[in-house]
C-alpha cells in the first residue's frame, strides 16, 4: 500500500504545466489574431433584375401566371430547326401531306437539377389548368444577338398563327402536340440543295419558330402555369408524298421526314408586370419575393458597404485589420399558416447572385451567383423550415467589402447583389455539378424587412490583428 502511495505520488510530482504564452512576446504585433463574432443588419430593399439571359439548353419555358399583387408573368420560347444530319434529299417533287411539332415535357426523373417539378404553379390545383398555345414563324435567326429575356421584339416574329386549325389547347400532358400549317412543311421540302447539304444554311433561311402561351382558363386575377419542356427532344414531322427515281412509271410514295432542334437549346423571353413593387427604401416590413426578371430582395452595394464600414468603425478598428472568416445570412420569412403553401408560393432557395461579363467577353452581362457558393458547408440559401428563414454564407464577398474603398464599390455595380433562386444541374456522366441562377422558378411570397420584429441580418466571425 505504501509503495503505490509512493507511486502515485510520483506521478503528481512529475506532471508538466503548460505555458501557452510562451514566445508571446516575440510575434510581431500585427500578426496577431485576435477571433471575435458580432451580428449586423442586412439593408434589404427591393428591386427588378433587367435583362436576364435567356438562352436554354436545360429548358424551354412557356406558359403564364397571374395575380392581383404581381400582375402578370409571361414565358414564351423560340427554337429553330433542322435536319439531323447534312446531304438529306426528300426526292422527286415532294408535296406535303400534312406537317405536326413535338415537344415533350422535361422528365424530371431524367433531370438532374435541384427542380422538382415540370410544372410550376402557385397552387396545385392549376397544375392541369387548360392554356391557348399558338405557333409564329421567326423572321430573325436565333443567334447571339437573342441573349436576353427582353431581346425578341414582336417585329421579330410573323403575326399569323401556323396553327391554321384553330386553337391548340395544352393541360400539362407529356407532350405537346401542334398541326401546322401546310405551306411551312412545303417550304422545308423546296429548300435548295446548297441548304441540304449545309445545316448552317438551312437554319440561315428557314429561321425557326415562336412559341407562345395566348390565354388561360385560370381564374381572370390569378392561377396559370409555366410549363418546362425538353427542347433536345423536339422534333417536326413532316409527311409527304414525292415521285420514285429508281424505276420509271412508279406512283407517288408516301415518306415521312423528322427536323430536330437546330442547336438543342431555345431562347426563353419573359415579361413581368410588377415593377410597381420595386422600393427603394429598406425601412419596411417585409420585401416581395418574385423571381429572375421579377421583382427580388436586392442589396444595393453602396448601402452594404456603409453599413459594414460602421460595424467596422463601432469596434474601432480599421478595415486594414479585419478578416472575415464567416459572412452568414439569415433572411427571415413568415411561416404561412399551411406549410403546403410553401412548395408552391415560395423560392426553394434564395442566394447572392449579381450581374458581370460573361469570362468570355466584354459584350455580354449574365448574372451568377457569387463566388461563395464554391465555399464548403454554405448551407446555400435554402428554405429552412425549422428557422423559418433563408440561410447562406457571403464570406468573400463580405471580405472584398471590407478590403474595397468606398469609391470602388461604388464605381462596379458587379457588387450589387440579389437574392434568387439558383439552379443546379449535374452532369451524369462525370458527375459535375454547375451552379447557375434558376431563371425557372415562380414565387409569390414576402421575406422580413428591417422593420420586422425578426429582421434579416448577418452573423460575422472575423480576425483583427494588432496595429
Amino acid at each position: 500500500m505504501a509503495a503505490a502511495l509512493l507511486s502515485f505520488a510520483a506521478l503528481l510530482c512529475s506532471c508538466i504545466t503548460q505555458d501557452k504564452s510562451l514566445g508571446y512576446d516575440f510575434i510581431p504585433k500585427d500578426q496577431v489574431m485576435k477571433v471575435h463574432s458580432d451580428t449586423i443588419e442586412i439593408p434589404l430593399q427591393c428591386r427588378m433584375a433587367d435583362s436576364i439571359q435567356a438562352v436554354s439548353s436545360t429548358f424551354m419555358a412557356l406558359g403564364e401566371l397571374k395575380s392581383e399583387e404581381y400582375g402578370k408573368s409571361e414565358f414564351s420560347a423560340s427554337l429553330e430547326f433542322c435536319p439531323s444530319t447534312a446531304g438529306l434529299s426528300f426526292g422527286q417533287e415532294p408535296k406535303i401531306v400534312s406537317i405536326h411539332v413535338e415537344i415533350p415535357i422535361t422528365d424530371m426523373t431524367q433531370t438532374a437539377t435541384n427542380l422538382s417539378s415540370n410544372k410550376i404553379v402557385l397552387k396545385k390545383d392549376q397544375e392541369s389548368v387548360s392554356q391557348t398555345i399558338d405557333v409564329y414563324r421567326m423572321k430573325v435567326s436565333i443567334d447571339s444577338n437573342l441573349v436576353y429575356n427582353n431581346s425578341l421584339r414582336p417585329g421579330d416574329y410573323s403575326t399569323e398563327k401556323l396553327n391554321i386549325f384553330g386553337p391548340v389547347t395544352y393541360m400539362g400532358e407529356d407532350t405537346l402536340r401542334i398541326q401546322l400549317d401546310p405551306s411551312l412543311g412545303q417550304e422545308y421540302l423546296e429548300a435548295s440543295r446548297l441548304e441540304l447539304d449545309s445545316l448552317l444554311h438551312f437554319l440561315s433561311n428557314h429561321k425557326g419558330l415562336y412559341f407562345k402561351c395566348s390565354s388561360s382558363s385560370a381564374d381572370k386575377d390569378k392561377g396559370g402555369r409555366i410549363n418546362l419542356f425538353n427542347q433536345t427532344d423536339a422534333a417536326i414531322y413532316l409527311k409527304y408524298t414525292y415521285i420514285p427515281t429508281w424505276a420509271p412509271g412508279l406512283g407517288r410514295r408516301d415518306s415521312t421526314i423528322v427536323l430536330y432542334a437546330g442547336n438543342y437549346y431555345s431562347v426563353n423571353s419573359s415579361s413581368f408586370e410588377s415593377k410597381h413593387l420595386e422600393n427603394d427604401n429598406e425601412q419596411v416590413e417585409s420585401i416581395p419575393v418574385q423571381s429572375f426578371g421579377g421583382v427580388l430582395p436586392f442589396i444595393d452595394r453602396n448601402k452594404l458597404k456603409k453599413y459594414i464600414d460602421n460595424w467596422i468603425r463601432s469596434k474601432g478598428i480599421e478595415s486594414r485589420q479585419v478578416i472575415i472568416s464567416r459572412a452568414r445570412v439569415s433572411i427571415p420569412f413568415n411561416m404561412p399558416e399551411d406549410e403546403d403553401e410553401l412548395k408552391y408560393t415560395c423560392p426553394q432557395s434564395l442566394f447572392p447572385i449579381h450581374r458581370a461579363f460573361t469570362s468570355d467577353s466584354k459584350k455580354y452581362r449574365y448574372y451568377y451567383p457569387t463566388d461563395d457558393y464554391e465555399s464548403s458547408n454554405n448551407p446555400m440559401g435554402d428554405l429552412n423550415r425549422l428557422q423559418k428563414a433563408y440561410i447562406f454564407d457571403m464570406t468573400s464577398t463580405v471580405q472584398a467589402f471590407v478590403r474595397k474603398s468606398a469609391q470602388e464599390i461604388k464605381d462596379n455595380t458587379e457588387y450589387d447583389i440579389w437574392l434568387g433562386p439558383y439552379l443546379q444541374v449535374t452532369d451524369a456522366s462525370t458527375g459535375t455539378k454547375t451552379t447557375s441562377t434558376n431563371s425557372f422558378s415562380q414565387a409569390q411570397c414576402n421575406v422580413n424587412g428591417l422593420k420586422a420584429s425578426r429582421k434579416p441580418t448577418m452573423e460575422i466571425v472575423y480576425s483583427t490583428t494588432e496595429e
